[in-house]
């Protein structure tokens, strides 16, 4: 990097701590205009009068709490509103917890803050960037994640006191799952209650949607208990959920098959946390097999 950065505007995220505000102090004896977002305000009073102190110029603090997807955006809108340039981008925030934590959008702390936040606000700026000549765009990252230990998802199953069904057996010329490479397909599961009955009907008539709901969540557990089967007791060899594809039970005018392909999604997410996150079909049914309500296949992607 040039010791010379007169005329340049750079934006730092996470610049009260560690690299950040070293970054920040340096950058700004080199000549240029730091512009850093924070989310406390103490601490980024301080290094302003420090950055003051340093040089003589004065740095403009964006208040944020980059964990919230709401306030990444407002970040940047609060930077394209000064009707700046943008020559440096120094993406650096980022967090490390030792027990699970959810952000106000749902989303796990850590990969909302270190992986969500620099995709976000990049996104938002690249415009600027682009029509800024020889602007830089510098993502800190960490070699943190090599100590994590296989994710046990196990302890999400006992933690919401899951019970997951034995695992069905396929009642054709087909199998119950099928691997391929680092995919793991799982055929269709239908609607069966914790009793081993059907859960039959037709949303719209026989059905509301809370019962499709439920009827999905059973779905979902059976999906989960065939994936065990398929990797011998040790879901820990799931990497992530890639699809549900939901089939539901309805009448030509119901509407809310998405509402009710929720329930099969939630419990997902519920026993894979973020690696539950996946892409979805809800579909209407004239009718399903044995005249169930709800049918959900599943793929997922293998360590």
């Amino acid at each position: 990097m040039s010791q010379n950065l007169e005329n340049k505007v750079c934006l730092i995220t996470g610049a009260t701590n560690g690299i950040g505000e070293q970054s920040a102090k340096e950058i700004n004896k080199m000549g240029a205009e730091i512009i850093f977002v924070a989310r406390n305000e103490d601490k980024g009073n301080r290094l302003k009068e420090e950055l003051y102190k340093d040089t003589g110029r004065e740095a403009t603090m964006i208040l944020a709490n980059l964990s919230s997807q709401n306030e990444v955006r407002g970040a940047a809108e609060s930077f394209l509103a000064m009707e700046k340039p943008l020559d440096i981008l120094l993406n650096n925030a980022g967090i490390m917890n030792r027990e699970r934590s959810e952000t106000v959008d749902g989303l796990e702390e850590v990969f909302s803050v270190n992986h969500l936040a620099y995709f976000t606000f990049t996104l938002m700026l690249a415009e600027k960037l682009k029509h800024t000549e020889g602007s830089r765009v510098v993502n800190v990252a960490s070699g943190a994640h090599q100590f994590v230990k296989e994710m046990n998802f196990e302890e999400n199953i006992n933690k919401e006191n899951i019970k997951l069904p034995k695992a069905a057996a396929p009642v054709g010329s087909y199998a119950a799952f099928k691997k391929v490479e680092k995919l793991l397909y799982i055929s269709g599961q239908i609607s069966i209650d914790e009793d081993g009955n059907l859960i039959k009907g037709k949303l719209g008539k026989d059905l509301k949607t809370e019962d499709g709901y439920k009827a999905a969540v059973r779905c979902a557990l059976n999906i989960i208990a065939q994936a065990k089967n398929a990797c011998n007791d040790d879901l820990s060899k799931i990497r992530s959920c890639v699809k549900l594809t939901g089939f539901v039970n309805s009448t030509d005018d119901f509407i809310e098959q998405p509402k009710v392909i929720n329930g099969a999604s939630d419990t997902i997410v519920k026993v894979f946390g973020d690696a539950g996150i996946h892409t979805r079909a809800a579909v209407s049914s004239n009718s399903l097999p044995l005249g169930v309500a709800v049918e959900v296949d599943a793929i997922f992607e293998l360590n």
